[in-house]
């Protein structure tokens, strides 16, 4: 099967492996406020009858000057959140809801910046205890309390709030907030469509990076946007449009290794050598230009030659766990199943917390016909991305393998509750459906 089969996750997937570029918050000073009502509906329409593409996309790293208002927590010295603070450290949650209530009926009485901290951090422990109403009844009374300059700074703390706890569809709001305060912002609209991309709105998402690159002057920037829009751009089998991007796209050995895993999905092979030949290095020094070198070989056919240049990276980077695991995705690819599941092992053992590694190896285990082991490693994935409709696919193909049906049809159902427009799952659905 090569790379084909999962060649879009696995580009989304190893895009964790990148450096990531500082973050920063465009000025918002002397730019229009648009009211809340307003901002809520500023997030763009998409047509009912436009199939969504099933690939997720990195959120595009934004260079911007930073803000000294951005943070609104910055001091919770009052003895009363001090004290709902450590009664939660204690999960003593009762408690510590009491003690949050009282510091906000204290904090009334010293002004509206105190009420702000601790309608803040109310609102953080609503968060924090999936109370998505309490979070969101706080978080809208603070936003009343904030001068017009200051709405900008507030949304978007709010919304990288839900964002860092995966509340995606409730960050939304906030973002359109942000942008609604600041109609500039690069980072509004490429934060927003991450958001909209974690929720399965690719084209939502494609209309917030267009929108991003219509604003954009640095050119570092515009390359990154145009990234995003070339994976988006392929994933909906815009062929032209994606290349046409990527030609755009930074041509720094991330992007380009990942944009040769596009042309290698598609079977064009000899434009993924030429793009890995752009990060071939004759005397590669470090362990990075080693494994590109194998898997720059192992595509030319040369596969003694990729397994020694592979040898040779991780012998530089013993404890670098992307490096060993994609030695095992080599190994795989050769049939060398036992070393590969020794790697795949050893890279979740160097990252436990890392998602797909438990999915490859759990393809890895499928090809070796350990279906128990490999859905305990698919569902230790969704343990850690519930909210990726993929996942469920994958699971639901070996509990069917497997002969558990009903398991296979709950898996399909929550890949189509996640993404009602998933090809995957609704031909896994039908196809179980009708041999019950």
């Amino acid at each position: 099967m090569g790379y084909k089969g999962y060649a879009l996750d696995w580009i989304d997937e190893h895009l964790d492996d990148r450096e990531p570029a500082p973050e920063g918050v465009p000025s918002a000073d002397g730019l229009p406020h648009e009211s809340d009502l307003q901002a809520e509906r500023s997030s763009p329409v998409v047509p009912d009858n436009i199939e969504e593409p099933r690939l997720e996309t990195q959120r595009v790293e934004v260079l911007e000057e930073k803000r000294e208002d951005r943070v609104f927590v910055t001091d919770f010295s009052q003895i009363e959140l001090q004290h709902a603070m450590n009664l939660e450290r204690l999960s003593l949650s009762t408690q510590a809801h009491a003690a949050y209530n009282r510091a906000i009926d204290v904090a009334a009485l010293k002004g509206d910046e105190a009420l702000l901290q601790a309608l803040l951090a109310r609102a953080g422990f609503y968060l924090r205890h999936r109370d998505l109403d309490g979070a969101e009844s706080d978080y809208r009374t603070a936003i009343e309390l904030v001068a017009v300059e200051r709405r900008y700074a507030l949304a978007d703390y709010v919304a990288r709030e839900y964002a860092h706890q995966g509340f995606w569809e409730e960050s939304l709001p906030w973002y359109s907030r942000k942008i609604a305060a600041d109609p500039k912002s690069i980072v509004g609209y490429t934060e927003r469509a991450y958001a909209y991309v974690k929720i399965n709105r690719y084209r939502t998402a494609l209309w917030d990076y267009d929108m991003a690159l219509s604003l954009a002057k640095e050119q570092d920037t515009k390359e990154r946007i145009e990234f995003e829009r070339a994976k988006l751009y392929f994933a909906l089998g815009d062929r032209e449009r994606a290349d046409a991007s990527f030609a755009r796209s930074p041509q720094s050995a991330p992007y380009l290794r990942v944009r040769s895993e596009f042309y290698r999905s598609q079977n064009r092979n000899q434009e993924a050598i030429d793009a890995y030949a752009q990060l071939i290095t004759e005397e590669p020094k470090f362990a990075s230009d080693h494994a590109l070198r194998g898997e720059w070989q192992a595509l030319r056919g040369e596969h003694a030659l990729a397994r020694e240049s592979f040898n040779k990276a991780i012998e530089l980077a013993p404890e670098d766990a992307s490096i060993v695991a994609r030695r095992a995705h080599f190994l795989m690819e050769q049939g060398d199943y036992e070393n590969a599941l020794r790697d795949y092992s050893r890279a979740i053992a160097l990252q436990p917390d890392v998602a797909h590694r438990y999915a490859e190896r759990a393809r890895l285990l499928e090809k070796k016909g350990d279906l128990l082991l490999a859905i305990a490693d698919f569902s230790r994935a969704i343990d850690l991305e519930p909210t990726r409709a993929f996942r469920y696919n994958e699971r639901a193909a070996a509990y069917q393998r497997q002969g558990q049906v009903q398991l296979a049809l709950n898996d399909y159902a929550q890949a189509l509750r996640l993404d009602s427009g998933n090809v995957t799952a609704q031909r896994g659905w039908a196809e179980l459906q009708r041999h019950q």
